[in-house]
């Protein structure tokens, strides 16, 4: 393993536990699905904003919350990829965006929640696609696949 990918792991251990032991959602969960949005935690979204899951904050933004705007890719019901100026929720830290993170797969991914508490990963990753999670098309296999490259951790 290289250092950045052990670095980032061991920083988002403690308070991926920590979540992990709230809401029974496993720690590898949300660590596959920060590594994936975040890049290991180098993105610029994770470093500017520290958010690890580019959770986006339209209703943030409208209550006053702190947001970090930034252009990203999005997805047509075409499939067909697009470039928009959004705003993206800003944390405090990476434990902050963990939590709110959880807050949202509890409230709003009841598929992907109830996969994540029986410990199927692929179910999650599907249950997230299938909910609006993400609109990249191919989002669900992505997490698949780099989850089945991180499966040595934990």
């Amino acid at each position: 393993m290289n250092a950045e990918y052990t670095s980032f792991v061991e920083k988002i251990r403690p308070a991926a536990l920590s979540v992990e032991a709230e809401t029974g959602i496993p720690w590898r969960f949300a660590m596959v699905q920060a590594a994936h949005e975040s890049r290991y935690g180098s993105s610029l979204l994770a470093t500017e904003a520290n958010n690890l899951f580019g959770i986006t904050g339209d209703s943030w933004y409208a209550s006053g919350k702190p947001v970090w705007w930034r252009e990203t890719t999005e997805y047509g019901k075409d499939g067909v990829p697009f470039r928009i100026r959004r705003p993206f929720r800003r944390y405090a830290s990476w434990e902050e965006s963990l939590a709110d993170w959880a807050s949202l797969i509890e409230k709003h991914y009841p598929i992907a929640l109830a996969a994540a508490k029986i410990g199927d990963f692929d179910g999650f990753a599907h249950g997230l696609q299938m909910e609006g999670y993400a609109t990249d098309p191919k989002y669900a296999v992505q997490l698949v696949k780099l989850n089945k490259q991180l499966e040595d951790i934990a």
